[in-house]
């Protein structure tokens, strides 16, 4: 195929995007953009056209429901300095928090994240009125000023849940579509901080009719006498009293993780598989052959084959797979029922059992 100006490398979470991303990444050809979208919480404000100042605000303005869970239960997935006592860098969870795009993006790229910030912000702040695909590019091209050449490879987890949105802003754009066996990624969601703290927004929003994580602090302290009342015993869950002890004891029945997984599987797949170019790969095929895989993706994207990248690539890959067969029975159980519907629906994946283990209800892990 024709050289691409954007790949997007697609998925669930913790399908084995990230180590892709890392590998990918040492491909000379290659700018490799990690977990921009997701860390601005998707893609942004489309069908209208925004000035360069808008969309420096969306990509630059730190939330303040994000700045409290990192604070709360910072991932691991954060590049950026989060030291409490952190005195040189520009921005800090624990005073007005930290841009998006500098959470893991910038550091992603550059030990001089800081400093690219601000060679960002007067570029980007002073373009015109455009549509967000024509910020993205502009971005895009700030971001790879000095890799002049080089395709484009954004990666974010979870970004098959907005697939949509993507194709709408990038219909030229190939795509790579990673998928893992089902019950590893929903055994990996319920452990992952990140993943446990998509639960506790999803229940809030259904309380509350909004998500206070996505307020502006003005809108949430506005509010907060109605959050507080329709949160219930979440109440220490909002974002003005979260802790990392409120965080982690709430429990969250391991199969909400299995259904998550099923849900984004069968309602994203089918929009996803109507897009040209497309390469769906599984992470177990890539466990079981890396070097293939890589010439794969070199290939569909028009990398050149390297073989010193490869060797690279494929030495920072430490596979894990069929992990949930370790687990308790009643654990296997419960993933094997809830993970049964996306995993039907996906190519290559694991047959699931006919007759999986029999138990009573719903396992909760508390990590």
């Amino acid at each position: 195929m024709p050289e691409t100006p954007m790949v997007f490398v697609v998925g669930t979470g913790r399908c084995g995007s990230t180590i892709l991303s890392d590998m990918v990444r040492l491909h000379p050809g290659v700018l490799s953009l990690s977990e921009l979208f997701t860390s601005l919480g998707g893609p942004g404000p489309m069908g209208r056209k925004l000035s360069g100042s808008e969309f420096w605000d969306f990509i630059a303005t730190a939330r303040y429901g994000g700045r409290q869970i990192l604070r709360a239960a910072p991932f691991k997935e954060i590049l950026y300095p989060t030291g409490r006592n952190q005195k040189d860098t520009a921005f800090s969870i624990w005073g007005d928090g930290v841009p998006p795009i500098s959470l893991i993006t910038l550091p992603h790229l550059t030990p001089a994240f800081d400093r690219l910030y601000d060679h960002l912000g007067r570029r980007l702040k002073a373009a015109p009125p455009a549509s967000l695909s024509e910020h993205y590019s502009e971005l895009f091209d700030a971001l790879g000023e000095d890799r002049p050449g080089r395709i484009v490879v954004e990666r974010s987890g979870g970004s098959l849940e907005y697939i949509e949105q993507l194709i709408d802003l990038f219909p030229e754009a190939a795509v790579i579509h990673l998928h893992r066996d089902g019950r590893d990624t929903a055994l990996s969601m319920s452990r992952h901080p990140r993943y446990r703290f998509i639960m506790v927004e999803r229940e809030l929003t259904r309380r509350i009719g909004g998500n206070p994580y996505s307020m502006t602090e003005e809108e949430y302290l506005d509010e907060l006498p109605a959050l507080v009342d329709a949160a219930g015993d979440m109440v220490d869950l909002l974002p003005h009293r979260i802790t990392d002890r409120s965080f982690r004891s709430w429990s969250i029945p391991l199969s909400r993780f299995g259904s998550l997984w099923s849900t984004m599987v069968l309602t994203k797949t089918p929009a996803l598989r109507r897009h040209q170019p497309l390469l769906e790969m599984s992470y177990e095929d890539m466990a079981r052959d890396p070097h293939g895989s890589l010439m794969a993706i070199a290939d569909f994207i028009g990398l050149d084959r390297a073989s010193e990248w490869s060797a690279a690539a494929s030495a920072i890959f430490n596979p894990e797979v069929g992990r949930w067969r370790g687990e308790p029975a009643e654990v296997q159980a419960v993933l094997e029922r809830s993970c049964r519907p996306g995993m039907r629906f996906l190519p290559d994946s694991p047959a699931p059992n006919s007759s999986p283990p029999q138990r009573h209800e719903e396992v909760s892990e508390n990590v």
